[in-house]
């Protein structure tokens, strides 16, 4: 299936959501102002795939909760538009007195002669001076997390790196057509590109169906949705979806908790503010991806290739492959102690339970019965490999979260 016809199949799959009983013709009754706002964080390393997912929960959330909401009624409201995806990337400081320092980094032969002007690899030894972007005082962390809570997205997009968000969507809007929907972004609609027909719809009706899961009277009365007076459906929660590469760092040399250092070291802050975000997180999702994947994910790319294929200019160290060897990798592995070291035991007890419990293998649409969960941290499981896997078990673990909240209703007997 080419590209053409994959993003016919999302568009259609887009606008089938609509079809299930209920219509999104805006209701001004609802309230313009959610109650509470539920957050989920999504890390991984590079080229996880922690963007994507970000685009696809987005839209799984808007449907999953304006279904909730109709009960399968005649009167159907719109879920109003109270999601917003952040994108860590473009909180990346531009001004050079703030980036933090460069690295030296060796380029590898022959993957980086273009963008290090090396001739062959016999070249003396060389040393490039790049940009430490992976270290977690390279993006405005207190910026970040300040707008997690902030329900104006005019504020919101007063980011250092507005480039990104731009790009992101230009990069969308060239690869084919917008969906016939409002609120579906380009770069939203490519990402469902990428899925197989159906699953989008799927992973809607396994969010859904952990809703259903705290029913109380039936469908009469849900947890995380209550009626008011006049018996119109009102959605308490404003979703904001956060994703970046070091959301959920930590360092075991650094570790600055309750106290502040004293050289005023600028990853040293910038860890105590992800230390106060990571508290924040509703919802943790991790996606581990081996080494060798995540380099082989990353330098296929388009930024990664260099020009005219791709956009890797010379002199764009940070690129290179000596640059994810020697500095990005060793980052994520510093920063991640407290999860990547525990990822074999949660996989092999994860697997252990659910065929004794269980009696068959992991299964994407039920992760709400055991998933591997690392110091408060919901690991992609090891059977997961795919996209559409990977959607469906953070739908499903989305769901469970959103159906273990407590009443919103204090009529409702729990």
């Amino acid at each position: 299936m080419d590209y053409t016809e994959k993003l016919i199949w999302s568009c259609y799959g887009i606008m089938e959501l609509d079809s299930r009983g209920h219509n999104r013709n805006r209701l001004d009754d609802i309230p313009t102002e959610p109650e509470e706002n539920f957050v989920i964080g999504i890390s991984g390393c590079t080229s996880a795939g922690k963007t994507t997912l970000a685009l696809l929960l987005d839209v799984v959330l808007r449907e999953a909760v304006c279904r909730l909401a109709s009960c399968n009624r005649d009167y159907n409201p719109e879920l109003p538009p109270h999601t917003a995806v952040i994108h860590q990337d473009a909180y990346f400081f531009k001004d050079r007195k703030e980036s933090g320092p460069e690295v030296p980094v060796r380029p590898v032969w022959p993957e980086d002669k273009f963008v290090a002007g090396m001739t062959g690899p016999d070249d003396p030894p060389m040393l490039l001076m790049v940009e430490d972007r992976d270290r977690v005082g390279s993006c405005d962390v207190e910026r970040l997390a300040r707008h997690i809570d902030e329900p104006d997205k005019r504020r919101r997009a007063d980011v250092p790196n507005p480039r990104f968000l731009t790009r992101m969507q230009e990069r969308a809007g060239m690869q084919g057509e917008d969906v016939e929907r409002d609120d579906i972004s380009p770069a939203a609609a490519t990402a469902a590109s990428q899925l197989a027909p159906g699953t989008l719809d799927a992973a809607v009706e396994a969010m859904r169906d952990a809703f259903r899961r705290s029913a109380v009277d039936g469908d009469a009365k849900i947890r995380s949705v209550r009626l008011d007076g006049n018996g119109v459906p009102i959605v308490p929660y404003r979703f904001t979806i956060v994703e970046g590469f070091t959301l959920f760092a930590r360092d075991p040399d650094h570790e600055p908790i309750g106290r502040v250092s004293k050289s005023g070291d600028a990853e040293a802050v910038a860890l105590r503010a992800l230390r106060r975000m990571q508290d924040r997180f509703d919802v943790a999702l991790f996606l581990a991806v081996d080494r060798e994947q995540a380099r082989r994910r990353r330098f296929k790319r388009e930024r990664y290739v260099d020009v005219p294929q791709g956009n890797r200019k010379p002199g764009e160290g940070w690129k290179s492959g000596g640059y994810f060897d020697q500095v990005a990798w060793p980052h994520y592995e510093r920063y991640h102690q407290h999860i990547l070291p525990h990822l074999a035991a949660a996989y092999s007890s994860d697997e252990e339970v659910r065929q004794q419990e269980h009696g068959r293998p992991w299964c994407a649409t039920k992760a709400w019965e055991r998933d591997p969960c690392v110091n408060g941290v919901h690991v992609r499981p090891a059977a997961v490999s795919s996209l559409d896997d990977t959607l469906l078990w953070a739908s499903s673990v989305v769901g469970s979260v959103l159906a273990a909240r407590p009443s919103q209703d204090p009529d409702t007997e729990m």
